[in-house]
């Protein structure tokens, strides 16, 4: 499928429709299906290319890890307007709820759950703290 003709119909929907409140939820729709196909799609290829090597841990390419946790990372935000009264967290919870975003995206099976995060707020307080620290030991091996 093409997502540019389905951003295209998007905004061809928002301005051929009288009224604005459906105009922009029927353009919104059209938009996040685009996003959402381009998404999976991506995810998908990571997918494909990891199956397509030999994907002993060893043998995973610092290109398909890092992109690896850029999908990861991807869907949980993307997922994170899902929460039911997310819009209502503050500015402390939203800063935490990324961070631990990024730890699980970095290495889901270390940094889940309540103690995995604490141990990820540790871990990144002292790269932050340590310029010279090595960022390997954050993210280990997939």
């Amino acid at each position: 499928m093409n997502t540019s003709e389905l951003r295209k119909a998007a905004k061809c929907v928002f301005l051929a429709t009288d009224d604005f409140s459906v105009a922009e939820a029927l353009s919104d729709m059209l938009s996040g299906s685009a996003y959402e196909i381009d998404r999976l799609r991506n995810e998908l290829n990571v997918a494909e290319r990891l199956i397509d090597k030999n994907t002993d841990k060893g043998n995973v390419t610092k290109q398909d890890r890092m992109a690896k946790i850029v999908s990861d990372l991807q869907k949980y935000v993307t997922t994170y307007s899902d929460q039911p009264y997310y819009n209502t967290y503050s500015d402390k919870t939203f800063i935490e709820d990324m961070l631990y975003g990024i730890g699980i995206a970095i290495n889901k099976e270390k940094y889940q759950n309540a103690e995995g995060y604490r141990l990820w707020k540790q871990e990144l307080i002292k790269y932050m703290n340590n310029k010279t620290y090595d960022f390997s030991e954050l993210t280990g091996k997939l």
